[in-house]
């Protein structure tokens, strides 16, 4: 009675539904904001968060790193104290600017006296620390005959100079018991009898009859009584006329000189002027040679363009 339905096509009744094209490319946009920034309220802003920067940052594999810089900065520190270390054997250099100027005393004797001012400190191994100056003012005071003492200090390396210059000695001195090397300024530099061969300097001797204290490394005579004991015997002597002793009388201004092959003395008045004296002994000295005169006791010459004799 009733009228059998047909059945349903199966295209019709029952479709699998199958990925559309849709699907696709909606899997293909989500692949397109993924590789995006993030936005906020994203689900997947969790799993797409950059990374720290200290995690980003990669570390330098250079001389920067803290091991190299570190042993840098103590090699450093080592070579600038081994700079600044100074040896206690200084070098000893003398120094003359007048080759007719020499040392009293051997080299020798410098250079251990300036090993051992260096060594008297623990201060002055360091260029920081050292007292050049005192250094050098104790071998001044330790050693008169030397006019100058410089001590310098390397920029570079660790051997201390020590400079010395002499001064220059014009005359041995004879006082009390005792002969004394004088210089210019009318030092006493050094007693003769430590000056080796002393008797090769060729230095006039002059007594000193005031018997006053001398001091070394102390003027004992006035400068210009230097000057002009030495200006005397230079004139005679290049009149090939050699003295035989020069006296400094106590209580005067007066030089007594004594001369080779005369009876007599001749006075010089150490005010007047040097040249100008021994001037007027060598001309009343050859007018009594042609007048076969000669004095007994004296030439006195210490009045300006007068001569006496006795």
């Amino acid at each position: 009675m009733f009228k059998k339905k047909n059945p349903t096509p199966p295209d019709r009744t029952t479709r699998t539904r199958q990925p559309t094209t849709r699907a696709s490319n909606s899997s293909a946009v989500f692949s397109y904001h993924s590789s995006r920034a993030a936005r906020p309220g994203s689900a997947g802003r969790q799993q797409e968060q950059p990374a720290p920067a200290a995690a980003r940052r990669k570390k330098p594999f250079s001389m920067f790193n803290r091991g190299p810089v570190t042993l840098l900065l103590l090699a450093g520190i080592a070579l600038v104290g081994l700079n600044l270390y100074l040896n206690d054997k200084p070098d000893v250099v003398p120094v003359s600017t007048d080759r007719s100027v020499i040392f009293l005393q051997a080299q020798q004797k410098y250079e251990v006296a300036a090993r051992e001012a260096v060594s008297r400190s623990l201060l002055s191994r360091s260029k920081l620390t050292i007292n050049a100056t005192r250094i050098a003012d104790d071998l001044q005071s330790q050693f008169p005959e030397l006019a100058h003492v410089t001590v310098s200090l390397p920029l570079a390396g660790n051997r201390i100079k020590v400079y010395i210059e002499p001064s220059a000695p014009q005359l041995l001195l004879s006082s009390g018991n005792e002969l004394y090397v004088v210089d210019t300024a009318g030092r006493a530099l050094i007693l003769a009898k430590y000056v080796p061969h002393v008797e090769r300097l060729g230095l006039p001797v002059v007594t000193d009859e005031s018997a006053l204290p001398v001091t070394l490394g102390k003027p004992t005579l006035p400068s210009s009584t230097v000057s002009f004991v030495t200006e005397v015997v230079g004139q005679l002597k290049a009149k090939k006329i050699q003295t035989t002793s020069l006296t400094l009388p106590q209580g005067t201004s007066e030089l007594d000189a004594r001369v080779v092959g005369a009876p007599y003395f001749i006075k010089f008045n150490l005010r007047g002027d040097a040249r100008v004296e021994a001037g007027t002994y060598l001309a009343v000295k050859g007018q009594l040679e042609r007048d076969r005169k000669i004095p007994a006791a004296y030439i006195d010459v210490r009045v300006d363009d007068r001569a006496y004799y006795q």
